[in-house]
């Protein structure tokens, strides 16, 4: 890997800049309001003034580049500043699959147990465009163990196992997976939500892909069913066929007529179609008026979480 005291002497030349540690400084002040994809520590900024004679990491590297960028009309050497870029470029491919690995769980805002707080079963409701009416399905999300960064999600419908990863960017969480249909048809499906506050109603956001293959975006109700249990957490590593066998026996695939009284009507549906919901809307208090507790809609799906005890 290049060193940083060689992009720092670079970039030094490049921008005229009076000494190392004056260039230092200057890229610590202007990261505070302009940095983009990545922040240096105050620590790594004064252990580069003492000593910066290491190898560069990724972070340093896109910072280094990104005050390049911004600084485009300060270069007065063209020569230093492209031997800058060209390695911290170096440092960008050679850790490619450490850059789009990123996620929330990174977010230094957040430790682990901050985020592992929003893991637990939730209910999700949307409508079935094929059938044109509400589908119930499950959403469990684990929490990392020990060191392990990784968060494994799992969304359960009538058809179809989706497994994947999910993360907390900011205060959404979000889920990405694909689960495999008959013939080993991948649907490739992802979920976001809010992660306040813990509430009893959360609007969403789903994609996934229609029987011709072309993406869909679907609105979607989230309603949180319980914390996270080691007993839910069998259902990771289950087979898909076991999982749908149950759950095809205790959850119906759509929403029982008269579980949402005179809600389910032509104007509850057209919530889902909305361009914008939020969590205190006229739908979500109507839901609230109606059943008090909307976990309370979910029956089913609370029994299946209980059938792994």
């Amino acid at each position: 890997m290049p060193r940083v005291d060689a992009i720092l002497s670079s970039m030094k030349v490049a921008l005229r800049s009076p000494s190392v540690a004056a260039l230092l400084n200057d890229i610590e002040e202007w990261a505070i309001y302009y940095a983009r994809e990545s922040m240096v520590t105050r620590e790594t900024f004064a252990s580069y003034a003492g000593n910066a004679r290491t190898e560069c990491h990724l972070a340093a590297a896109i910072l280094f580049l990104e005050f390049l960028e911004a600084s485009e009309h300060k270069i007065r050497n063209t020569t230093a500043a492209e031997h800058a870029r060209s390695a911290c470029q170096q440092v960008l491919v050679r850790s490619r699959k450490r850059r789009f690995d990123w996620t929330g769980t990174q977010d230094p805002a957040r430790d682990n147990a901050s985020i592992n707080r929003s893991s637990g079963a939730y209910a999700v409701l949307r409508v079935e465009s094929h059938f044109a009416e509400l589908n119930q399905e499950l959403l469990v999300l684990c929490p990392s163990r020990g060191k392990e960064r990784e968060r494994y999600g799992l969304l359960i419908g009538r058809n179809v196992v989706i497994r994947g990863h999910w993360h907390l960017f900011g205060a959404t969480v979000c889920l990405t997976g694909v689960g495999f249909g008959m013939r080993h048809r991948p649907n490739f499906v992802t979920l976001s939500f809010p992660a306040a506050e813990p509430t009893d109603l959360m609007p969403g956001l789903v994609t996934l892909q229609s029987e011709d293959r072309t993406p869909v975006a679907l609105r979607a109700l989230i309603v949180p069913l319980s914390e996270y249990s080691r007993h839910v957490g069998k259902l990771v590593d289950l087979s898909d066929s076991s999982i749908l066998q149950q759950f095809g026996k205790l959850v119906p695939m759509r929403l029982p007529r008269g579980r949402l009284g005179n809600l389910r009507d032509d104007r509850s549906q057209g919530w889902f179609s909305e361009q914008r919901a939020e969590p205190g809307d006229r739908f979500v208090a109507a839901i609230r008026g109606t059943v008090g507790e909307p976990r309370k809609l979910f029956p089913e799906l609370v029994r299946f979480c209980g059938r792994w005890k």
